[in-house]
């Protein structure tokens, strides 16, 4: 009788490899969740700190107040009170220095009442944002980088649970970021 030589895989091979890859998927992917949730709350954080250091050094560039609100759905004005920072922030410039955020939307060009303000930068945040609790709706640096818009800390709470960020900005314009958990 002749003996032939067989290559490959046997079925029974080929299953077991499948439920070993099945078991190793199923303790990965809870793992790969939380590393996502921890990266969205850092992201968000880093987004943030960017958009108020950046109006901080504006303010002192242009020797004026610039300011960080929270923006609209659009994100081409700024939302108002009340709705968080969950559809992403602006940093814009009040040429009109009337503090009103809503007076300038960069969607209506055809507006001159409009063209004494400048939106410096805007941020979406996307889907998937964390949570953003505070009762801040805008934050002003002035000409020297200090807060102009209160001589308190201001604390935004950034939750994406189970991991939180919480950015605390003192009155001289330093922000600090803290770890935490929702």
């Amino acid at each position: 009788m002749l003996k032939r030589n067989s290559s490959g895989f046997t079925l029974i091979e080929l299953i077991v490899t499948i439920v070993i890859m099945g078991i190793l998927i199923g303790i990965g992917v809870p793992s790969f969740q939380d590393m996502m949730n921890n990266s969205r709350a850092s992201t968000h954080a880093n987004n943030l700190v960017t958009a108020f250091n950046m109006a901080r050094s504006e303010a002192v560039k242009r020797g004026q107040t610039i300011e960080v609100c929270s923006a609209n759905a659009g994100g081409t004005a700024c939302a108002g009170a009340g709705v968080g920072w969950g559809s992403g922030w602006l940093v814009w410039w009040d040429g009109k220095n009337d503090d009103a955020a809503g007076n300038c939307d960069a969607s209506n060009t055809a507006n001159s009442a409009l063209a004494a303000c400048e939106i410096i930068r805007a941020w979406s945040t996307g889907t998937g944002a964390p949570t953003t609790t505070t009762t801040v709706d805008s934050v002003s640096f002035g000409s020297r980088g200090e807060m102009a818009s209160s001589s308190a800390e201001i604390t935004l709470d950034l939750c994406s649970s189970p991991y939180q960020r919480t950015l605390t900005i003192n009155p001289i314009g330093h922000i600090r970021s803290n770890r935490g958990s929702c």
